[in-house]
């Protein structure tokens, strides 16, 4: 299954979000079928802890909400945390999906990917996001994949790090190959295919 994409250009921005080809293993004892309609927080944790300041997704710089009129519940945005390139968090949608946001430290870029509850369980949801300058220089770029809490990311490619155990991010577009997560105890797996998007599109 290949990636969707989308791509939006601007004179000086171009952001990609896409939700990634995933591989759920054949046999899996965690059982991801039996959390269909569930509702985000059984799949994160984090989306049931209290709210801090930092938990705010970012303003845009006329000061108005992330991604305001996208249907977003506001208050149960949570951060998941930040590398040198990027900070990253988590959001429920109105439909109650669950949404990754990236916003590049450089530029404050950011970029929302959102799915469907029982599709996360499955498949993850993944994203980059991309800054370019009028020139054509890039000024900032990201990769960030996010699956459950009950897995944990096993097998990370050079080019990438680890912000939590199930959230990992950085850059790949020279690399092939995949992500591996796992349950605790190694009897479920989703293999996660790395995001290569054109920077020429």
């Amino acid at each position: 299954m290949a990636p969707q994409a989308t791509i939006t250009v601007s004179a000086i921005t171009l952001s990609v979000t896409a939700a990634a080809a995933l591989g759920f293993g054949a046999t899996s004892a965690w059982g991801a079928n039996s959390f269909a309609n569930a509702a985000p927080q059984v799949y994160l944790q984090v989306l049931s802890e209290p709210a801090s300041a930092e938990d705010e997704l970012p303003a845009e710089s006329e000061g108005v909400p992330y991604a305001d009129g996208a249907g977003l519940r506001y208050d149960t945005s949570r951060a998941l945390g930040s590398d040198a390139t990027a900070r990253y968090w988590v959001v429920e949608s109105e439909q109650n999906q669950i949404c990754l946001v990236s916003m590049l430290l450089t530029t404050g870029d950011s970029s929302m990917v959102c799915v469907a509850g029982d599709k996360f369980a499955k498949e993850g949801v993944s994203g980059a996001v991309a800054s370019f300058g009028a020139s054509g220089e890039e000024r900032g770029y990201t990769e960030a994949y996010l699956v459950p809490d009950a897995l944990r990311f096993v097998a990370v490619p050079d080019g990438l790090g680890l912000v939590t155990s199930y959230l990992a991010t950085g850059d790949t577009r020279d690399r092939e190959g995949a992500l591996t997560s796992t349950t605790a105890d190694g009897q479920a797996r989703m293999n996660v295919q790395l995001l290569h998007p054109d920077r020429s599109s």
